[in-house]
């Protein structure tokens, strides 16, 4: 039996907060991935972690009841339909980074590739949520 997730009201204004703290997020991925030695699993946690303060930030600012969850399936099936549409169905993938995977080291292959395609989603969810926030 899979819990069902609280969901919390916000104050509209919050969601700049949290737009500003997923581009941190971001920032981070970007630097970890580029430091000498870095675990795959805390950059990927960082992608991860972006993309869910971005849909939450777009939640918010919608005024709508935001899911206490760190399932990105969960939120983006929040948005509007035709927002739901633009997210690639790999995007759920990152969720088991926020879970169980940021607490493993080295238990999948992680290539450069695949974390630069995780950070280059994290680019276009931001934007795209920074874009609605105007």
């Amino acid at each position: 039996m899979v819990n069902k997730p609280k969901y919390q009201k916000f104050k509209k204004e919050s969601a700049f907060k949290q737009i500003r703290i997923a581009e941190n997020d971001l920032y981070a991925a970007e630097v970890l991935f580029t430091a000498p030695k870095c675990r795959p699993e805390l950059i990927l946690y960082q992608v991860q972690q972006a993309i869910e303060k971005s849909l939450k930030a777009v939640l918010v600012f919608e005024e709508k009841a935001v899911p206490l969850t760190h399932s990105l399936e969960l939120l983006i099936s929040e948005l509007a339909e035709a927002d739901q549409k633009i997210f690639p169905e790999s995007i759920s993938e990152l969720t088991l980074f926020a879970t169980v995977k940021r607490y493993t080291e080295g238990d999948e292959i992680i290539e450069k590739k695949d974390i630069e395609a995780a950070i280059q989603l994290g680019k276009i969810v931001y934007n795209w949520a920074a874009g609605k926030l105007r």
